[in-house]
């Protein structure tokens, strides 16, 4: 049997060899990323050799370019009706309060993926991401671990030696 509950009900009700998983796991890496197996590896020797670059910007034009050409059809694509969007308000309140950037992943100078950054409780977060019209072919050219990567690097310029990605349910497999 599975139950879904606050880490207070194992406390409560778990008896001596429960099995307990978290409903969140949370994912800090290094800054700058480090590649520690082959997969990872493999990845950076890609994107290394590939065209990417990158750039950062706190202007909310760009902001609002990226949420509507990059972060909503990605949010869309992935979750369909499903989708619990964030609104562009918000994204533009961290902004404004200098709390929140925007990493753009670059080829030939278009931007074709980005991720918002945003600075809270010490530790940067990976907040948001969207790929150019969520469309899937970028996703074969490696956008979303460009993306991460180049973040890890413009955070460790900036002093920093970790970052936040963000949290995912705990699953079975």
């Amino acid at each position: 049997m599975v139950v879904d509950g606050h880490p207070f009900h194992r406390w409560l009700y778990g008896a001596q060899g429960d099995l307990w998983i978290p409903r969140w796991i949370k994912f800090v890496a290094d800054a700058p990323l480090v590649a520690t197996n082959r997969s990872a590896k493999e990845d950076l020797r890609r994107l290394r050799k590939s065209s990417l670059t990158y750039s950062v910007t706190t202007t909310s034009d760009r902001l609002r370019e990226f949420y509507h050409s990059m972060y909503l059809p990605t949010v869309t694509t992935r979750h369909g009706n499903r989708a619990v969007e964030m609104g562009l308000h918000r994204m533009l309140d961290r902004l404004r309060q200098g709390t929140c950037e925007l990493l753009q992943v670059l080829k030939a100078d278009e931007a074709i993926a980005g991720v918002l950054i945003a600075y809270e409780e010490g530790r940067p977060r990976l907040w948001s991401n969207g790929i150019l019209n969520g469309d899937p072919v970028y996703l074969k050219e490696r956008v979303v671990p460009a993306s991460y990567y180049f973040a890890s690097l413009h955070l460790a310029e900036q002093g920093f030696d970790s970052m936040d990605i963000g949290s995912t349910r705990a699953f079975f497999s």
